[in-house]
């Protein structure tokens, strides 16, 4: 059931909270540009953060309870793509060499080398195609769970809030790894995954990398990251939803290394980030105290909020004398 009332009226929403957390990336990334010499060598990425870091301070000023603007909720999420194409530019801006050779060390050392073995092992059209469809559910698995809570109503705006905040959080936590520790991933480094058969699933997975991925982004993966952080976060308060999340999700993580898309200690470690980051972006949601030092809502299962009883209400429950 929906929660029977509105969060109260604060700034420390969510959906502003997601904002805080862009603007802070938006910094980072414009400092490790002018570190880097990177600013020199693309000016105009220089100057579009700038603007993109006055825009979106403006936007996380009006931004509370009351909000009623789907542009300013949606703006993190709207902005991950355009953030995440220019991590490619800024990789090669830096004329930094990737760290495959590091990342290659560990995983020989962990698991071997099962971007290259795993598809050998397992050659069959119905699992390629299987792992494959599950790697491209990625894309509309960030984007369906929040929108069904958008369209459920300003009762549950937090919820929806605490989702997008997760997505935030997990994107730019991988962005910022992506600019300090740049890997190329097997895919650039050894080509196609030997093994896995052709299929549609599979060729429609190596065009849309082809045409949209950003070299240097391999570590950790983001799409095990995101899908981590937005499976935990569905699951509080669309259970059947985070269900299904939770199985794309198992099917992305292998996917991406039976594919050759990644390599296996990628996976690992944005399993790793997708867990942290959506404890933290659970608790940066939760509905902070009543400044009036009044009880504070509770939170049932699902994120439900109800509000404490009104001061002076007759109080029903109790038999009168």
């Amino acid at each position: 059931m929906p929660p029977s009332s509105i969060s109260r009226h604060d700034a420390a929403t969510p959906e502003r909270r997601a904002l805080l957390v862009l603007l802070v990336y938006l910094a980072c990334i414009l400092v490790a540009m002018l570190a880097t010499g990177a600013a020199a060598r693309r000016p105009w990425l220089v100057a579009g953060h700038v603007l993109a870091i006055v825009y979106v301070a403006a936007i996380a000023r009006r931004v509370d309870a009351r909000s009623t603007s789907q542009g300013a909720l949606w703006l993190p999420v709207v902005a991950l793509p355009v953030l995440y194409a220019e991590l490619g530019v800024l990789f090669e801006a830096s004329q930094r060499l990737p760290l495959d050779p590091l990342v290659l060390v560990w995983e020989q050392r962990l698991f071997g080398d099962p971007a290259r073995t795993l598809a050998s092992r397992a050659p069959w059209s119905v699992v390629s195609e299987l792992l494959h469809a599950g790697y491209l559910s990625y894309y509309p698995l960030i984007v369906l769970p929040p929108l069904a809570l958008a369209l459920r109503g300003r009762e549950w705006r937090r919820a929806h809030g605490q989702t997008v905040l997760a997505l935030t959080l997990a994107f730019t936590s991988c962005f910022l790894l992506f600019a300090v520790l740049p890997v190329e991933g097997p895919r650039y480094r050894f080509g196609a995954a030997p093994g896995a058969p052709p299929g549609v699933f599979r060729d429609l997975a190596r065009a849309l990398l082809q045409q949209g991925s950003s070299r240097g982004t391999a570590f950790p993966s983001s799409h095990v990251a995101v899908s981590v952080a937005l499976t935990l976060a569905v699951l509080e308060h669309q259970r059947p939803v985070g269900l299904a999340a939770a199985f794309c999700t198992l099917l992305i993580a292998v996917g991406a290394v039976y594919g050759g898309f990644h390599y296996a200690v990628d996976v690992v470690a944005g399993l790793a980030v997708g867990v942290v980051v959506a404890v933290a972006a659970r608790r940066l949601s939760r509905a902070p105290a009543p400044p009036d030092g009044g009880v504070q809502p509770r939170e049932p299962d699902g994120g439900e909020f109800s509000l404490p009883p009104t001061p002076g209400a007759r109080d029903t429950s109790r038999t009168p004398r």
